[in-house]
C-alpha cells in the first residue's frame, strides 16, 4: 500500500506541476532560439484557409478582416470551404466581389476535417494560415507567424486565442481562463525549449509539405496536424503576440462540453496515430505524454492517491485525508461559484477530471459517430 500510495502521489505530482516546471527551467536554462525574420520585412505569398459551415451572417466580415490585415494585397488569397452550408453562406462568399478570395464547396456536411483536406488542396501557396469564422485576427498576426519561417527547422507556428466572454458569463469564464493562463505558460516554456503539443486551431501557420490528408472525423486536427510536421522533424512554436479573438457565451456546461471534446480527441489519436505513442518514432514521445497523455489517467492517479494513501496510513494518511477535504471543498466552490483565484482552480480541477471520466466513457463505447460530423465552424480549441 505504500509502495503505490507514494507512486501515485508522484505521478499526480509530475502531472500537474512537474512538468510544467520541468519545462519551465528548459526554457530557461537550455532555450532554443529561432532564426526568425523581422515581422516588418515578412511578405511571403499565404493561403488562408477558413472553413465554414452555416456562417452566412458573418463569413464577409471575417473575409473582410483577413483582407485588412497589414500584409501586402497581392500576396494574400483566401479560401474558404464551405461545408454543405445552406444559409447563404456560399452566396455571401462569391458576392464578396474580390479576385483573392476563393470558394471551396463540400455538397454534404463532412466535418472540419474533410473541408481542411480540401482547403489545402486547393491552396496556391507554400505556406498557410489557419482560422475559423467566427474569430478574428489582429492587423499583425500574418507577419508575426509567418515570420518565423525564415528559420527552416520550423514547420508550424500557433498563435494565442482569446476568448472574451460576453455580458452575463463570467463566472464560468473565470473557470476556464484559471486553466488556460496555466496552458498558455506551459506552452510558451515548450516552444521557447523547443516544441509544443499542438497548436491553437483558430490561429496557426503551416508549411503546407507538413501536411497530410486528415482521416475522417478527426476531432484534435490541431494536435495530429502539427504533430505530424514533428514527425517529418519540424519544430512547432507558440507565439503569444499573434492574437485572435473569439467573443461568445461561455457557461459551465459550454466549458465541459469542449473540454469532453479535446480529452476524446486525444483518446481518439490511439486508433487514428499509433506512431504518436512510440518513442522510437515519435521526437517528442516525452513531451506528447508527459502534456497530453498523463492527463487522460488524472482520476485513477488522484483515487489511487486518495485509496492507498488511508490503506497506508501512518504519515500518509493526511493526503488522504487532505484530498477528501479538497475535493469537498472543490465541489462547494463549484456549487457556489465562487470567483476567487483558490476556488476558481478548484473548480477548474474538478470539472476536468470529470471530464476526463466522461471522455473515457465516450471512447470505450467507441463513439466516434459523437463527433465525427462535428460542425466545420466548431470554435478553434484552445487547448489543441
Amino acid at each position: 500500500m505504500t509502495v503505490l500510495a507514494v507512486l501515485s502521489l508522484l505521478l499526480l505530482a509530475y502531472t500537474i506541476a512537474g512538468y510544467p516546471l520541468l519545462q519551465t527551467a528548459v526554457a530557461r536554462f537550455r532555450p532554443r532560439p529561432v532564426d526568425a525574420a523581422d515581422p516588418t520585412d515578412t511578405d511571403a505569398p499565404v493561403s488562408v484557409v477558413i472553413c465554414a459551415r452555416d456562417e452566412g451572417p458573418r463569413i464577409q466580415t471575417r473575409i473582410a478582416n483577413l483582407l485588412a490585415m497589414d500584409y501586402p494585397a497581392e500576396r494574400l488569397e483566401v479560401i474558404v470551404v464551405s461545408d454543405g452550408s445552406v444559409d447563404g453562406t456560399d452566396e455571401a462568399v462569391l458576392g464578396y466581389g474580390d479576385p483573392r478570395v476563393r470558394l471551396i464547396r463540400q455538397d454534404r456536411p463532412m466535418g472540419k476535417a474533410a473541408a481542411l483536406n480540401a482547403g489545402v488542396a486547393a491552396a496556391s501557396h507554400d505556406l498557410l494560415l489557419m482560422g475559423d469564422a467566427r474569430q478574428t485576427f489582429a492587423p499583425d498576426v500574418a507577419r508575426l507567424l509567418l515570420s518565423h519561417f525564415h528559420d527552416p527547422t520550423v514547420g508550424a507556428v500557433s498563435g494565442r486565442l482569446e476568448i472574451r466572454p460576453e455580458h452575463g458569463s463570467g463566472a464560468a469564464s473565470g473557470v476556464g481562463a484559471s486553466y488556460w493562463s496555466l496552458e498558455v505558460r506551459l506552452r510558451a516554456a515548450e516552444s521557447a525549449g523547443g516544441s509544443v503539443i499542438g497548436v491553437t486551431g483558430a490561429i496557426y501557420a503551416l508549411r503546407k509539405v507538413c501536411f497530410a490528408p486528415l482521416p475522417e472525423g478527426t476531432v484534435l486536427d490541431d494536435v495530429l496536424i502539427p504533430m505530424r510536421a514533428a514527425l517529418k522533424g519540424y519544430r512547432v512554436l507558440y507565439d503569444t503576440r499573434a492574437v485572435a479573438v473569439d467573443a461568445k457565451p461561455v457557461s459551465d456546461a459550454g466549458e465541459s462540453a469542449r473540454k469532453v471534446r479535446t480529452l476524446y480527441g486525444n483518446l481518439q489519436l490511439l486508433r487514428l496515430a499509433p506512431e504518436l505513442f512510440l518513442p522510437w518514432k515519435n521526437p517528442l514521445w516525452f513531451r506528447f505524454v508527459s502534456h497530453k497523455i498523463l492527463r487522460l489517467f488524472l482520476p485513477l492517479f488522484f483515487g489511487g492517491a486518495l485509496i492507498f494513501s488511508l490503506a497506508a496510513g501512518g504519515w500518509l494518511s493526511w493526503f488522504g485525508v487532505l484530498q477528501a477535504v479538497g475535493w469537498l471543498a472543490a465541489w462547494y466552490a463549484w456549487k457556489t461559484k465562487n470567483n476567487s483565484r483558490p476556488g476558481r482552480v478548484l473548480s477548474a480541477l474538478l470539472l476536468l477530471n470529470l471530464a476526463v471520466i466522461r471522455a473515457w466513457v465516450r471512447f470505450l463505447r467507441n463513439d466516434d459517430q459523437v463527433w465525427s460530423a462535428a460542425s466545420s465552424n466548431h470554435p478553434g480549441d484552445r487547448e489543441g
